[in-house]
């Protein structure tokens, strides 16, 4: 499959495109700065704050979008650069995935957290679970649509709990 990538330089994301790359797959970063990467590497230039250009780098030879590209924090901005990678994907059976996290679920105290378990934000992703919502309504729309909601992030000497 060929994979846009956004957040590819990340922490999670470089993960993802090490693993992309070793399952066969070819990867297409998506990067705000061609330069953060190495200049032999095909990369496509987008901004969450642009949706045009993020419009742009999903073409049809992308067979799948990650978003794991850090949310901007404004519900605006990060709604638009939302539906401008989901336009080109809807009524193509092509696969979206957009990752979340676990501060959607809030405090849960000793409830287990299921897929099914309600919503409960914290103040500062307060927005997120809406953004979720509009994800997972693509699939009505002929996306193949996938929230992740990671929880806390660490290896490789680094993370919260290095």
């Amino acid at each position: 499959m060929k994979v846009l990538v956004l957040g590819a330089t990340g922490y999670i994301g470089s993960a993802v495109v090490a693993r992309l790359t070793l399952d066969g797959h070819d990867v297409g970063p998506l990067v705000r700065d061609a330069a953060s990467l190495h200049p032999d590497m095909p990369v496509r230039v987008g901004d969450l704050a642009d949706p045009a250009s993020l419009r742009a780098a999903v073409t049809d030879d992308v067979d799948a979008v990650i978003n794991l590209a850090t949310p901007t924090g404004d519900e605006a901005v990060d709604a638009a650069a939302l539906e401008a990678l989901l336009a080109p994907l809807r009524g193509t059976g092509r696969a979206f995935v957009y990752t979340s996290g676990v501060w959607v679920l809030g405090a849960t105290g000793n409830a287990p957290a299921t897929e099914d378990a309600g919503t409960d934000p914290i103040a500062i992703v307060g927005y997120r679970p809406r953004i979720e919502q509009r994800v997972l309504a693509a699939a009505e729309d002929d996306v193949r649509t996938v929230v992740i909601r990671p929880g806390i992030v660490y290896g490789r000497d680094g993370g919260i709990p290095p």
